[in-house]
């Protein structure tokens, strides 16, 4: 069964640079299919998954992540449509902000609407919330039956199968390597964040 993790309680922190160690099987798994075409370091997530939404607008677990990242390698965001009942709508929403740009626009405002507000409903409250992060209603209508958006969206729903995505959140790297949030030191919040992202720097750095 599809699965999300528990969130996590505690405060946030910044990364440092101080050794590690990192283990395969604890910290990271290796996948035993790779799957080249994947993108360097890609996030699944849900706006349905209590988790995520702790990941990305409480603890920051996304923003420390990026900060580690070489300046050529961009964390790509996929939505994942086996959560929800809107979930297919969202992932295709989720192609419309991918499409025009806006991702960082509609995040935290879905993610409000639907773990805190509440009012995500039907397609109709997707579009209208589009409108009020300043879509247009022609551009958002336009992308939403566009062939791009739906090719975005199959790329995001074959690339969850390709990797065998388990639950949200998931962060793989290289198209190799899933970060386990099970392996990382779980002390605090802080330390769970730093062991995350560094996990994340040094996978990245890893043939």
């Amino acid at each position: 069964m599809k699965k999300y993790l528990l969130p996590l309680i505690g405060l946030l922190f910044t990364v440092s640079a101080q050794a590690a160690t990192f283990t395969e099987g604890k910290e990271y798994i290796s996948l035993e299919k790779p799957v080249p075409s994947a993108p360097a370091a890609v996030k699944f997530f849900s706006f349905y998954c209590p988790s995520c939404y702790q990941y990305d607008e409480v603890f920051k677990v996304t923003d420390n992540v990026e900060k580690v990242l070489p300046a050529d390698v961009k964390l790509t965001e996929y939505h994942v449509d086996f959560l929800g009942p809107l979930g297919q709508d969202l992932t295709h929403a989720w192609s419309v902000a991918l499409l025009l740009n806006v991702e960082n626009k509609v995040k935290p405002l879905l993610f409000d609407a639907v773990q805190k507000q509440q009012t995500i409903k039907t397609t109709g409250d997707i579009r209208d919330l589009f409108i009020r992060a300043g879509v247009s209603a022609s551009d958002y209508d336009a992308a939403w039956n566009s062939f791009a958006v739906k090719s975005l969206t199959a790329k995001q729903q074959d690339l969850a199968k390709a990797v065998d995505l388990q639950g949200v959140p998931a962060i793989f790297i290289k198209g190799k390597y899933m970060i386990n949030p099970k392996g990382l030191n779980s002390d605090s919040v802080n330390a769970f964040v730093q062991n995350y992202a560094e996990t994340v720097q040094f996978l990245i750095s890893k043939p």
